[in-house]
């Protein structure tokens, strides 16, 4: 290799250098971004969860886990019928997700039948999360108990 060769590589080099720690400090300052979003979703005392399409549980805040008393752990990745039921998921909660799903914002009361918890009337909101097109890629839930109390999402 030649010397000019060689100052053509170092600078190369120190280009890709350069890269990869902008890089890093970018990530660095997307994982401090989640974790004040986290921190946002988390305070409302009111459960709070994301479903995709497929009706699976991929994030839920700590509201969630501490009405179910469950494990984060133990929700994500899991099916909805999973925490509500097959009977409430089927008889309530799927045709509203289906809506959310095709780009409808919807809202509904109604009674939730709880083992955790018994009988408890809800309102709850469902918020179709779309990509950059406008696909529907699941659905916000946020739910609230009559009265101020606890619900579920």
């Amino acid at each position: 290799m030649t010397p000019l060769d060689n100052e053509t590589r170092i600078l190369e080099l120190e280009q890709e250098n350069a890269k990869l720690r902008q890089e890093i400090d970018d990530r660095k300052l997307l994982g401090e971004s989640l974790q004040v979003y986290e921190h946002i979703v988390s305070s409302p005392q009111y459960p709070k969860s994301f479903v995709d399409k497929n009706y699976v549980y991929r994030a839920v805040n700590s509201a969630f886990c501490e009405f179910f008393g469950k494990q984060r752990g133990d929700v994500v990745g899991r099916n909805v019928a999973y925490i509500l039921g097959e009977e409430m998921f089927q008889g309530v909660a799927k045709d509203y997700l289906d809506k959310s799903f095709a780009g409808e914002q919807v809202c509904y009361d109604t009674w939730f039948e709880y083992s955790e918890r018994g009988r408890r009337y809800m309102n709850v909101h469902y918020y179709p999360f779309v990509d950059d097109e406008g696909v529907a890629l699941g659905t916000v839930v946020s739910c609230h108990g009559a009265g101020g109390g606890r619900a579920v999402g």
